[in-house]
Order: C-alpha cells, then structure tokens, then sequence
C-alpha cells in the first residue's frame, strides 16, 4: 500500500501510522494508537527484567577453631548457595588472643575452597582485614 493511502486511512480510524521494522525491507507499518503501542513496549520491557535472576552475596562466618563437623556443614551450605546461582563470600573472625595466629585463619579459608574448587572459583583471593579474613567465591560457569 502507499504511503499516502496508508496515511489518509489511519487518519479517518483516528489512529497513528507506526513504523514497527524499519529495517525490514519494505518497512513495516501499522495502523494503530501510538501512545497504547509506547505503553505496550515499555511494559515488556520492565516484564523481562522481573524474570531475570539477579545474583546475590551470602556470607558464611566462623571462626578459625570451627569443629570438622561444623565445617563440613558450612561447607555443605555453601554449596548449595553457589548451585543456586549465589556468590558465597567467607568470613573467619578472630576474637580475643586468636589474632597472634592468622596462618590458622588462611588454613581454615584454603581447606574450604579447595573442598568448593569444584563448583566455584575465587573471584577475591583471601584478604585479612583487621580482626577477619575474608575471599568471595563465585559459581563456576
């Protein structure tokens, strides 16, 4: 159809003539209510956001005398965050007179990312920060 003929049609519906594939040859156009069709698109827009999973940060604590079965357990937990699509940052706090040994606390932090190397991988290497040492491990793939 013409242009002109396509103009003078949408002009008596009292609607717009919408350019919607401009890249297709010939350009696609419809006959229809401009502000409906902006409305329409921004509300698939915002629809596809909503869907999308956005990754969040757990934060697993202990301290760098944690008992084998507490370990294992926060290991365990730690797992099923990343196989959920988590970061998992790990957090070893001192406390008290336990701050002279911080070769424990970095022993403590590389046991449980070797045990997670399968699922994960550092994304912040270990990093002592005053009375904690920390690393944040992220999903692998």
């Amino acid at each position: 159809m013409a242009t002109i003929d396509a103009l003078k049609l949408a002009q008596e519906q009292g609607r717009d003539l919408v350019e919607v594939a401009p890249n297709a040859r010939p350009p696609v156009v419809r006959i229809l209510d401009f502000r409906k069709y902006q409305f329409d698109k921004k509300q698939r827009e915002r629809g596809g956001r909503k869907h999308g999973k956005s990754q969040s940060t757990k934060e697993l604590r202990f301290r760098p005398n944690i008992g084998q079965n507490d370990l294992r357990i926060r290991i365990e937990r730690a797992k099923e965050f990343l196989n959920e699509g988590d970061k998992v940052k790990l957090t070893l706090q001192f406390k008290g007179r336990e701050i002279s040994h911080p070769e424990l606390g970095f022993e403590k932090i590389n046991q449980m990312t070797k045990a997670l190397s399968e699922i994960a991988k550092v994304e912040k290497e270990p990093e002592r920060k005053g009375r904690f040492i920390y690393t944040v491990l992220e999903p692998k793939g």
